[in-house]
């Protein structure tokens, strides 16, 4: 990467207002600034900007698909100098004129099959789901979310069953996810079940994308009755804080989403990497990656993240991610319960994983089309881990691969008997079993995703699904082999439960366990590679 040619500037920056990257930054990290991140928001500390201003741009350099965001972008460069991967990342997704969950374009095809049963309120939305640019474990099935409920329910029995429980869900996407997890608890004819519904008197749900926040709503109208429902678009807003009321969080592909700040090791030093408008004839990009020449107010993150220190060593910050993982411990502390997150990444640093996604694949770039694509990194699990060993009541179970966690919530059970359901066609027992191949094979999101939870529970407990667990390996990008597939485990389970007495699998030409195609002649595999 090219340094910045040094300009000067002397100023002023506020950077202390409503949702600046700073004020999602905990206590500890930020002692020195003299800030507290719960009660300022409006505070203005001087701030040397020099060097991130360059000289005039080549006006005479017209690039093809300049768009509104991308002029807004270039603009706020032209004005300030080259902005941080962070501020990119903010403005490229939820910038409210132009960022990509604010301009959700709508598609009836959207609405999968899986989800045919329990679309009350669906309102098309096209970020999310098969024809979007991608999609989440609960769109693929809502047996997801069902297993996910059933986590609710345990973890609720394991902690004395109290007359109150709240959920807490960061980054609710579409609903899918909450509507599913209560959904179960109306149909399930287990009395626990029901006991658990009459608990639960209040849903709150953290999200900042005003169009998400609609489609929710509708997607949850239909259990308003009985919850009450809560929405903020940020963590810092929830101020339930120290209620008597124990909670139960959860953070599903959360933390992928949120910004970041990117770092590289120099001759002198750490230096932020930047990102600045690309002039050049030579190329058709817009924007370029490029190095600061001098410390910049973010490079005190640097050390939130453990990694190699030499020359070339980089280094990728979730600061935000961290700030929430902190207050979502202040809660835990004073509440009692538990968090869940599940997302894709590893238990240890991994370098610069920024990465655009569009139509289930990844761009040439993360820097292209901003606003018109999906932004997301691999969540470092060992950085969440170092903040939450600060505070002593707190227990860390995890990560573990996403694979162990659902077999330990007995999924494979709940597919093996929906499996065994003689009106199935053809064409949904197919989709049943790439459901489950596609949330539990290890190449696919079995191991590239994981579960970890933070806990404060009564002495000696563990959280649901994690009673036993191995830990994952720390290489980042491991090509995971598998002795027993997804489809073999799921095959064992069928056999079992139909020699323990329990209903027969369908056999013969159609049995799940040997489905052919639609010339007859193969059987169908697992292993389909949909991960994108």
């Amino acid at each position: 990467m090219k340094c910045l040619k040094q300009g000067y500037l002397l100023g002023k920056k506020k950077i202390f207002h409503n949702n600046n990257y700073l004020n999602l930054v905990g206590n500890n990290n930020l002692r020195h600034f003299n800030v507290n991140i719960y009660t300022c928001e409006e505070q203005v500390v001087s701030v040397d900007t020099s060097g991130l201003v360059l000289e005039s741009y080549a006006e005479d350099v017209v690039k093809e698909n300049e768009t509104a965001m991308i002029k807004h972008l270039k603009n706020k460069i032209k004005g300030a100098g080259p902005i941080s991967v962070s501020t990119f990342i903010q403005e490229s997704l939820l910038n409210p004129a132009y960022g990509y969950y604010y301009t959700a374009k709508y598609d009836s095809s959207s609405n999968n099959q899986q989800q045919s049963d329990n679309n009350s309120g669906e309102t098309n939305q096209r970020v999310i789901g098969r024809e979007g640019d991608f999609v989440t474990s609960p769109e693929i099935t809502s047996v997801f979310g069902e297993v996910l409920g059933v986590w609710c329910v345990d973890m609720w029995d394991r902690m004395g069953r109290p007359s109150e429980i709240e959920i807490l869900e960061l980054g609710p996407g579409k609903g899918t996810l909450m509507h599913d997890i209560l959904d179960s608890l109306n149909h399930s004819k287990y009395p626990i079940f029901s006991s658990f519904k009459k608990a639960l008197k209040k849903v709150h749900l953290i999200e900042a994308s005003e169009t998400l926040k609609e489609v929710q709503k509708v997607k949850l109208d239909k259990f308003k009755e009985n919850i009450e429902f809560k929405w903020d678009d940020r963590l810092e807003k929830y101020t339930s804080i120290e209620s008597h009321i124990p909670i139960l969080i959860i953070a599903h592909e959360f933390f992928d989403a949120l910004p970041v700040y990117q770092f590289q090791y120099t001759e002198r030093g750490w230096v932020e990497v930047l990102i600045d408008i690309d002039d050049s004839k030579e190329t058709k990009n817009h924007f370029k990656f490029v190095l600061s020449p001098g410390p910049t107010m973010a490079t005190a993150f640097v050390h939130l993240t453990e990694g190699p220190k030499e020359i070339g060593a980089k280094r990728e910050v979730n600061a935000m991610g961290i700030g929430y993982t902190e207050r979502i411990c202040e809660i835990l502390k004073n509440r009692g319960g538990s968090a869940l997150i599940i997302d894709y990444g590893n238990d240890c640093p991994m370098g610069f994983t920024l990465q655009g996604i569009e139509g289930h694949k990844f761009t040439d770039s993360p820097l292209d089309k901003p606003g018109e694509v999906d932004l997301s990194t691999f969540v470092d699990f060992s950085s969440l881990k170092t903040v939450a060993k600060k505070f002593t009541n707190i227990k860390i179970h995890g990560p573990q691969y996403q694979s162990d966690f659902l077999h330990q919530l007995s999924m494979d059970t709940r597919f093996a008997k929906l499996l065994q359901n003689p009106k199935l066609s053809d064409e949904q027992i197919e989709n049943l079993i790439g459901a489950y191949e596609r949330l539990t094979n290890p190449k696919e999101m079995g191991h590239h995703y994981k579960a970890m939870v933070l806990s404060n529970l009564p002495y000696g407990v563990n959280p649901t699904g994690f009673d036993s667990y191995s830990e994952p390996s720390k290489e980042a990008f491991k090509e995971f082999e598998s002795k027993e597939s997804g489809l073999e485990k799921l095959t064992t389970t069928m056999n079992d439960s139909t020699t323990s007495g329990s209903s027969p699998s369908k056999l013969g030409p159609t049995s799940p366990l040997k489905k052919q195609d639609k010339k007859g002649k193969k059987e169908l595999k697992g292993n389909a590679s949909i991960f994108l």
